[in-house]
């Protein structure tokens, strides 16, 4: 069972799955004060890439013209924040948007 498992699991969880069972053999005390820090780190980028692709998916669909989605990266490709912007669009005395501005 844990062959077929490890077989379907990314590099990274596999890297995840072997360190939280060395900390269990070596301090099954207190395994979260070691293996905490790593699988939080994981799991928030994982979290902010999800966001930023669901905001993407409604910046290019029904939003498409009224929301900007961008993410703040590190040099190293990390992820530390997302930023959705609502750009000021004027509208026409009517209440519509001038043609230029729309598209």
């Amino acid at each position: 069972k844990n062959a077929l498992l490890a077989a379907n699991l990314p590099r990274s969880l596999m890297n995840t799955q072997q360190r939280v069972q060395q900390v269990l053999d070596e301090m099954p005390e207190q395994p979260l004060l070691a293996v905490h820090p790593g699988i939080h780190h994981a799991c928030a980028q994982l979290a902010l890439a999800l966001l930023h692709n669901q905001a993407l998916a409604l910046a290019h669909s029904s939003w498409q013209g009224c929301l900007e989605a961008s993410q703040q990266l590190l040099d190293d490709g990390t992820c530390v924040g997302l930023e959705l912007r609502y750009p000021h669009r004027p509208l026409c005395a009517h209440g519509a948007f001038p043609r230029n501005v729309r598209d």
